[in-house]
């Protein structure tokens, strides 16, 4: 596993995380397993977006064993909640974990879920200590605004490789304001069609333009064809080659997950897919005009 500072916190975390989120079929034993496996493989990055018991006890009993300078710990605050729960909400995750505190607290999407007393509320939890950063997560254009303000110390917001200027802007805008990025997405749900299943056509449309022949002829095909890689690793390596990105999440079931995934940032991407990828994205985006010129 590799590490990066996390922005101007001082603190170095694993380039993969892990977004932790309630599941039907997980029990406490289950997420207590998957947590150390994660740990063994060098991951000490977590966001909690669930609510579950199960998930709860098994975060509790696997970080609560570890020294808790050693892991980082985020929360996503529940979506519309009143500025006066978000303090009862952090406290009450902090007893049923047992974690003394977090390291950021993040709001999802805040021009919508952020209350007119949200943002004083967000600042009384850092004042109390209960979280040490504050944060948003959002792709959307009002997300830009909220950077800016400069009251926030960290981004979460989709980057892959369809990702268009438009995404790589907003990782500058946030290296300006010295906030420190987290990556989600990083193997879109449009690159996750099987075969002949409409993958490229999907895909297309990320850009808001139509995609090319070359698009829907195979474009992004490598992705199956690459020996020894699958799609998620070629993607989440891609992901990994963006410097401003302090960690990249992956969402897991299974422990072998973990350990075919921590493997990617030690391995290199083969020389050919760089250029294939470029040449797919510049497939999907070239406007019909081009292509007949």
């Amino acid at each position: 596993m590799r590490y990066r500072p996390f922005g101007n916190s001082g603190t170095a975390v694993s380039v993969i995380s892990l977004l932790l989120q309630d599941h039907t079929r997980l029990k406490a034993t289950d997420w207590r397993a998957l947590l150390f496996c994660a740990l063994e493989h060098g991951i000490n990055c977590f966001e909690i977006a669930g609510a579950s018991p199960a998930l709860m006890e098994g975060v509790g009993e696997a970080l609560g064993a570890i020294d808790r300078h050693l892991i980082f710990v985020s929360w996503r605050a529940p979506p519309g909640q009143p500025g006066e729960a978000l303090s009862r909400h952090v406290e009450g995750l902090l007893t049923r974990t047992g974690l003394h505190h977090l390291n950021l607290v993040v709001v999802e999407d805040p021009a919508v879920n952020l209350p007119a007393d949200g943002l004083e509320a967000l600042k009384a939890i850092r004042s109390a200590r209960l979280t040490r950063m504050l944060g948003i997560s959002g792709d959307d254009d009002s997300i830009d605004d909220f950077i800016c303000s400069g009251a926030f110390e960290a981004l979460c917001t989709g980057y892959n490789l369809s990702s268009g200027w438009k995404e790589r802007n907003r990782l500058k805008l946030a290296s300006k304001y010295d906030m420190a990025v987290i990556g989600h997405e990083a193997w879109p749900e449009a690159l996750r069609e099987p075969k002949g299943g409409g993958l490229l056509p999907k895909l297309g449309f990320l850009s808001g333009k139509k995609p090319t022949e070359t698009a829907f002829n195979g474009g992004y095909r490598f992705l199956e064809e690459t020996p020894t890689w699958t799609p998620e690793e070629i993607c989440l390596a891609y992901a990994l080659t963006e410097p401003s990105l302090s960690t990249v999440q992956v969402v897991v079931e299974r422990q072998d997950e973990i350990e075919r995934l921590a493997g990617v940032p030690e391995r290199d991407l083969p020389t050919a897919v760089a250029a294939q990828i470029e040449m797919a994205r510049f497939a999907a985006v070239k406007p019909p005009e081009a292509r007949r010129a």
